[in-house]
């Protein structure tokens, strides 16, 4: 007696008695309980369009939460561009607004907040290159004090680049994990009201791109050419 099945959708193996496929939670039965209050079945697959199996069944688990944390793969994987994507550009532009907030934190407010450590290691990386394009031997008490003091400042600046890098993991996993919460906000907010706004965008994404990117590469460079943060960036570099 066979006790496994093939999904319809992804084609992994699952056991013959499970509902749901355990890789892509295609439903193996058609369930035509309502995903949502005042939401149909019907109304929500021609809503969604593409992966239309998908969101009834995380709908279904997750009606009843004002809020609910769960795994995105397209949005950990496409990040911000996800939420074009599904049309929903309101919350895209305010995470984009915040995602801006944190870089300009990032690259301006923290070195500009540093900068008393920033001059100390120009003068400390001053007098280390003094030091070690002179005669002076490299077991110099005075070469390996030079060298110390510019290591030292050098690592201390290195350590608060890290610290300021930590909020950008942490909004990219908000921002997966919140994916399917603000969906079904923009699902309960326009389904009937405005349903045009439904399914997929894929333009859209082309159009986030070819604009917000070079817009970020224009910006970041205007940001490096400010002379405290050209040396931040510069002292904590990989290289």
């Amino acid at each position: 007696m066979a006790t496994k099945k093939l999904c319809d959708k992804c084609g992994a193996e699952c056991h013959i008695d499970d509902k749901f496929c355990k890789r892509c939670s295609y439903s193996f039965f058609k369930d035509t309980t309502p995903p949502l209050d005042g939401v149909t079945l019907e109304e929500l697959e021609e809503y969604v369009g593409r992966n239309a199996d998908y969101y009834p069944v995380v709908l279904r688990k997750t009606k009843d939460k004002k809020i609910f944390f769960q795994w995105h793969w397209p949005a950990f994987l496409f990040g911000l561009f996800w939420y074009a994507y599904r049309r929903m550009y309101q919350t895209f532009f305010l995470l984009l607004v915040l995602f801006a907030a944190l870089s300009v934190f990032s690259s301006v407010c923290v070195p500009l907040m540093v900068s008393d450590k920033i001059e100390a290691y120009t003068a400390a990386e001053d007098r280390y290159n003094e030091v070690f394009n002179s005669d002076i031997s490299i077991d110099d008490p005075v070469y390996a004090q030079a060298r110390d003091e510019y290591h030292v400042i050098e690592g201390e600046l290195k350590d608060i680049k890290k610290l300021s890098q930590i909020p950008f993991p942490v909004f990219h996993l908000l921002t997966t994990f919140l994916a399917n919460f603000f969906y079904r906000k923009r699902i309960l907010e326009t389904i009937h009201d405005a349903p045009s706004k439904g399914g997929t965008s894929p333009r859209s994404v082309f159009i986030c791109i070819a604009v917000f990117v070079p817009l970020a590469l224009i910006i970041s460079t205007l940001i490096n050419m400010i002379p405290t943060v050209a040396v931040f960036n510069n002292a904590t570099s990989l290289v």
